[in-house]
């Protein structure tokens, strides 16, 4: 079945409350919620999952029976946008998501969210006013998105996959916004094996380990404890190299991460690794670096990197003028082929005549010379591929096959 979109609603200063739509069982409800006059904690309504909290809420369910509710309790709330959608496939909806809670930001790069991802089908944007004053509203650049639902309180919009070519900056006015983005999976879609993922969307400075203690130090490549950041992230001050434990070891996988450049500065990196081996102290790794002197720091690198014994050797390299913004990284490893993406576009590719052959974990890494968070990495995922199709694979643009 593919998405349809069924019904949403805007909230104009509801207290403690959201309205949902009329829906059938098995359908997908989104809540983005927030409280306007003070930070205090939102409350998850009965029978929801939340993407992100505490600041603001972002949460959903899939209905059991048909317009089982109307009204959906949350305490605290003043503000809240709601959307249904029908054909969202329960055990994976969210191929990626992005959670911005209380921010003033007013460029939002679509090419971030994954919708060149093969699974995602609709990109849903939801914005709340964080404001008890000014309304939440969009320019005519999101006019191109289906808007479903728009007041005072906030802006419920869309896009399906038939529309995303040629999309890459909305803008909406720089009020202070609370604003999601997920690419949503529909429930017909042939199963990709995602083996880890982490949304980083937790509480700012808790220390990754303890968010989440499936990472793991890569120790010869480690000085900092990373920490959780604003807008879903993690990062901090120095160098990182974290794997992912809670997958077995694998050798072919697809790894995707976004790199958020929030100020332009010399000697930082960021990116992906697959292949971690720490018994061999090997790794591939998947890297943006900015600028290697200070007067030049916009002068940025993509690059491919090969690590054995402790040795790293650059196997590939492509310049790129680096701004302040995300970049969507998706790194391939595959037998002796490797291959980068950025924002949906192959930019580097490689044949390692000498590959690491032994399978082993995915992960991040992480080098911020000057501040914590001039750099970060947010929307992790690791997908298996030695159980794909060869019709996953040709989607997947991995070659030859």
């Amino acid at each position: 079945m593919p998405i349809s979109f069924v019904g949403a609603s805007s909230s104009e200063l509801a207290s403690n409350h959201a309205t949902v739509p009329a829906h059938l069982a098995g359908d997908l409800i989104l809540i983005l919620s927030v409280r306007t006059t003070s930070t205090s904690a939102l409350t998850t309504p009965s029978g929801y999952s939340v993407l992100y909290k505490p600041l603001s809420l972002l949460a959903y369910r899939f209905a059991t029976e048909d317009s089982a509710e109307s009204l959906v309790t949350i305490t605290n709330t003043q503000r809240s946008v709601v959307l249904v959608y029908r054909g969202v496939d329960p055990a994976s909806m969210v191929s990626g998501s992005f959670f911005y809670s209380r921010s003033s930001r007013s460029t939002l790069v679509l090419s971030n969210i994954p919708q060149h991802e093969p699974r995602a089908s609709c990109i849903v944007a939801m914005f709340v006013s964080a404001s008890s004053t000014a309304a939440a509203s969009v320019t005519t650049q999101l006019s191109d998105f289906n808007i479903r639902a728009t007041n005072t309180s906030g802006v419920a919009a869309d896009l399906f996959a038939d529309s995303f070519a040629g999309r890459s900056i909305d803008l909406f006015t720089p009020t202070t916004s609370s604003y999601a983005f997920l690419a949503l999976v529909p429930a017909d879609h042939e199963t990709l094996p995602v083996v880890a993922r982490d949304s980083f969307a937790g509480i700012v400075g808790t220390p990754l380990i303890s968010w989440n203690s499936s990472w793991t130090p890569s120790p010869a490549f480690t000085s900092v404890t990373p920490t959780l950041s604003s807008l879903s992230s993690v990062s901090n001050g120095g160098i990182f190299n974290y794997y992912h434990g809670g997958h077995p070891p694998v050798t072919d996988c697809v790894v995707r991460a976004v790199v958020d450049v929030r100020a332009v500065k010399a000697y930082c990196r960021a990116g992906v690794t697959a292949r971690v081996n720490t018994s061999e102290n090997t790794q591939y790794r998947g890297e943006l670096n900015t600028g290697a002197t200070s007067g030049f720091p916009e002068r940025g690198v993509f690059t491919i990197r090969r690590v054995r014994g402790g040795s790293t050797v650059t196997l590939a390299s492509a310049s790129v003028t680096l701004e302040v913004k995300q970049y969507a990284l998706e790194f391939s490893v595959v037998g002796d082929l490797l291959a980068l993406s950025v924002d949906g576009v192959e930019v580097l590719t490689y044949v390692d005549p000498d590959p690491i052959s032994s399978a082993g974990n995915a992960g991040i890494l992480c080098n911020n010379y000057y501040s914590a968070e001039d750099v970060t990495v947010s929307a992790f995922e690791v997908e298996n591929l030695a159980a794909t199709t060869e019709r996953q694979r040709s989607r997947l643009m991995l070659t030859p096959w």
